[in-house]
């Protein structure tokens, strides 16, 4: 037995969840033997062959369905299917319900990119956007007015009847499941990385119980009030048994009941069975009686060709079912359009004159695949073939990068910046990995590049880092380095003028938590060193000032002033991905930007003392995209810096009208673009009439 709230050490702790998970020694628990042929079985063809589809039936003669392919949605009214028109910017994701007049569509925002729930209360269907953007892979309804959402981002929510709430989880992964039995108890999976998280709510937050290495947890299931079982993917199906707040390993294998064989050879079309008015909910859930907390759950374990299931009878028993596939049925065939060309997996970019030729060239990322250096009209070695006028020079300069491991996993690039390290005059290329150690290329008079993280001491170990930044920290003249990581604490990297490095991070009073994703150096206080901000994915955001060099240690000390710098708000539940400084209103002192991926973006003004004002309303940047970063220049040339987001969905342009608000516009930067296309070309033609 684990009692979920005593401490235990952690070595115990690892040694009585291996022996959960792996000992033949099996727990007896009084259990009602129940034969599954004395449910009351049903069948409902479903005439639409569109292959995979989802149910959820509400009782025999009313329910839900649609295909995942074509998120066509369908209602069974007494008896009858019809199909529901949709509109057009709309996909339909996942079917959830409660009752006939509270049915829930999780949805897909075409034009948005966003995901929301759609709600039938019976008669007509309303829109309703959860403070999140990320899908919601799961609801649990403990009463029409009490409804808690799993998402995929590791947030959870909760509905109270009029609006949606974000609660704050302790993981960092993503959500598979979620389970509630009351007020005061509930169950949530997750996953990350293939490491499986299980998290208890004990009625005031959500505790992580225990997190299983190369085992992801699928899914948490209640049969009533205190048992449920908790699936763990592997080979074999491993369940564990739920009792109220404990959880205890179980030979699965001990507790199949009864089984049956529900032929499917007499159903030429899609079949939908339910059983004794449950609710079905795509063949994994079903429920029978809300009120007493009565719950029967088929729960599918086997691929899609075993039809393999289980059914968690209400009194604590397990039967198997194993689903007889037809010869003569096969579900539809669906056509893949071909991937589109050109390089999709592109992550980052960092610009530069790399070659030394006076233009400006730019370095892309390719999470995946070999990266790219794109020089501006090549160089006297490379040249460029009319009309394209960046010609990649990768291979050529010794930078494609590495993509895989020596084991032969994915690195996965995904940040690069650039800066003269050595203070020769070039600029060498920084990449941060997620599955890798983090790489230096150095420039070599802009003719080649050698690879020197591990000689510069900057690789950081497999941390998965996300984005270095360059700056002069301890005003000494050279460029030091600060890495965001996910695994760890950020790192701060001490220059010694000659391009190599030693870590300080502690020393400076920058260690932090996990999390870590954008960051950006900046003069915040205009007291002429630079501070810093660093956002975080699922965490608070943080402001650190510089205090300067201390005395005792010669080195560069940073203190957290977040508190002190920065209003409170939703940032520790936004998801940040990105901080941008700049001046927005044009009075001498640096803004900030705040790129988010669950919540609205942020905009601060600064006071000039580094004290910031949330001015996002006022200033009309209150959205709901799903941001990654926000970049400031001055595209209609009217001496205000407007803004630029790039999004998981459209990226938008917003005008800034004299740095006091913004203005969605984005056709005014498309003609800003080519009147700026239009004068470069005119600048050139002239030069090469005073130059031929």
């Amino acid at each position: 037995m684990i009692n979920c709230f005593k401490k235990k050490s952690p070595i115990l702790y690892f040694l009585i969840i291996f022996f959960m998970l792996f000992s033949n020694t099996d727990a007896v628990y009084p259990t009602q033997r129940s034969n599954v042929k004395d449910f009351k079985w049903g069948a409902v063809p479903f005439p639409y062959n569109q292959g995979s589809t989802q149910f959820l039936m509400l009782d025999s003669l009313d329910g839900w369905a649609f295909s995942e392919y074509l998120h066509q949605l369908y209602q069974y009214d007494n008896g009858n299917w019809s199909l529901i028109v949709k509109p057009d910017n709309i996909d339909y994701i996942q079917i959830f319900g409660f009752s006939k007049k509270n049915v829930w569509l999780g949805c897909f925002e075409k034009n948005k990119f966003r995901y929301f729930l759609r709600h039938f209360n019976g008669t007509k269907w309303s829109n309703i956007y959860p403070p999140n953007t990320d899908r919601i892979k799961d609801l649990a309804f403990v009463a029409a007015d009490n409804i808690w959402g799993a998402c995929e981002w590791g947030e959870i929510i909760h509905y109270n009847g009029k609006v949606w709430q974000l609660i704050s989880t302790p993981t960092f992964g993503h959500l598979t499941s979620i389970a509630i039995v009351n007020d005061s108890l509930g169950w949530a999976t997750g996953e990350y990385r293939a490491n499986g998280t299980l998290m208890l709510w004990n009625g005031s937050k959500w505790k992580k119980i225990y997190e299983l290495k190369k085992f992801p947890i699928d899914r948490v299931l209640m049969v009533n009030s205190e048992i449920g079982w908790v699936f763990i993917k592997g080979k074999t199906p491993t369940a564990l048994r739920i009792e109220r707040d404990k959880l205890f390993h179980t030979n699965f294998s001990n507790f199949l009941q009864d089984t049956m064989l529900v032929s499917m050879e007499f159903f030429k079309k899609p079949t939908v069975f339910y059983f004794d008015k449950a609710v079905t909910q795509s063949g994994d859930v079903a429920y029978t009686d809300f009120n007493d907390n009565k719950r029967e759950i088929l729960f599918s374990l086997g691929d899609r060709q075993e039809y393999d299931s289980f059914l968690f009878c209400s009194d604590g028993s397990v039967s198997y079912l194993q689903r007889k596939p037809d010869s003569t049925y096969s579900e539809s065939k669906l056509l893949y359009a071909p991937e589109p060309l050109g390089n999709r997996d592109e992550y980052g970019v960092a610009y530069g004159d790399f070659d030394i030729d006076g233009d400006e060239d730019f370095y892309v990322i390719n999470t995946e695949g070999e990266n790219r250096l794109n020089l501006y009209n090549g160089n006297q070695d490379i040249k460029s073939a009319s009309p394209i006028h960046f010609v990649n020079a990768a291979d050529e300069l010794n930078i494609l990068g590495v993509n895989k491991t020596e084991s032969g996993d994915h690195i996965y690039d995904m940040g690069v910046s650039a800066a003269d390290v050595d203070n020769d005059g070039d600029r060498e290329i920084y990449i941060s990995c997620l599955y890798g150690k983090n790489q230096l290329h150095e420039n070599i008079n802009g003719k080649r590049f050698r690879e020197i993280a591990n000689y510069a001491g900057v690789t950081c170990g497999t941390t998965r880092s996300n984005v270095g930044i360059w700056g002069d920290v301890d005003n000494d003249g050279d460029v030091d380095l600060f890495v965001t990581n996910e695994d760890t604490t950020n790192m701060l990297f001490l220059n010694d003028g000659a391009g190599q490095f030693r870590e300080i991070t502690s020393q400076s009073g920058l260690t932090s938590s996990r999390g870590g994703k954008g960051a950006t150096f900046g003069d915040l206080d205009l007291d002429g060193d630079l501070d810093l901000m660093a956002p975080y994915f699922s965490l608070p955001n943080r402001v650190y000032r510089n205090d300067g060099i201390n005395e005792k240690t010669g080195l560069p000390s940073f203190t957290d002033v977040t508190k002190l710098w920065l209003p409170p708000g939703p940032d520790s539940l936004a998801k940040s991905a990105s901080a941008t400084l700049t001046d927005v209103d044009n009075d001498g002192d640096l803004d900030l930007f705040i790129a988010n991926l669950v919540v609205s973006n942020r905009l601060y003004e600064n006071d000039g003392s580094g004290r910031f004002k949330d001015i996002t309303k006022k200033a009309g940047l209150l959205d709901s995209s799903l941001s990654y970063h926000g970049c400031f220049f001055d595209a209609d040339n009217d001496g205000d810096l407007d803004l630029y987001v790039t999004n998981r969905g459209k990226n938008l342009f917003f005008e800034n009208q004299n740095g006091k608000k913004f203005v969605r516009a984005t056709k005014i930067m498309h003609n800003a673009l080519k009147c700026r296309r239009r004068l470069r070309r005119r600048r050139r033609k002239k030069k090469n009439i005073l130059n031929p």
